[in-house]
């Protein structure tokens, strides 16, 4: 029940061209059995890379944020300390009426920078 194709093929070829192509068959079997362990590392280096990318931009995003927090209460400590300088001056000049407005005014502002200064942080905690 052989091909009789395949015996006429047997037939012909020569015993140096049946090693040859039992070689050429051992070779094309390491290469298939090879593949999918290149393919894993392959696959396991650019996983790994997108790691570090990430860590990367997770380190930065987390310095900037510490940055902008740090400038966000140094800017409000200066304002303070400007509206608390301003204060003594506005209400050794004017009446005790005007000096409740500085006051007002100032709380307002202080409570204003406080709020954005909280809102900023918050955005970027979320973010």
């Amino acid at each position: 029940m052989s091909d009789p194709s395949f015996s006429k093929l047997a037939q012909s070829m020569t015993f140096e061209s049946i090693r040859a192509l039992n070689d050429d068959m051992a070779t094309l079997a390491t290469a298939v059995e090879q593949f999918p362990k290149e393919l894993d590392s392959t696959m396991q280096k650019k996983v790994n890379r997108l790691i570090d990318i990430t860590q990367e931009i997770e380190f930065h995003a987390t310095s900037y944020r510490n940055a902008l927090m740090v400038e966000a209460r140094e800017n409000r400590q200066s304002l303070i300390s400007e509206i608390i300088d301003v204060l003594p001056k506005a209400d050794e000049r004017q009446s005790v009426g005007s000096s409740v407005f500085w006051y007002v005014l100032a709380a307002g502002l202080i409570g204003g920078v406080i709020g954005a200064s909280l809102s900023v942080i918050a955005l970027h905690v979320l973010a």
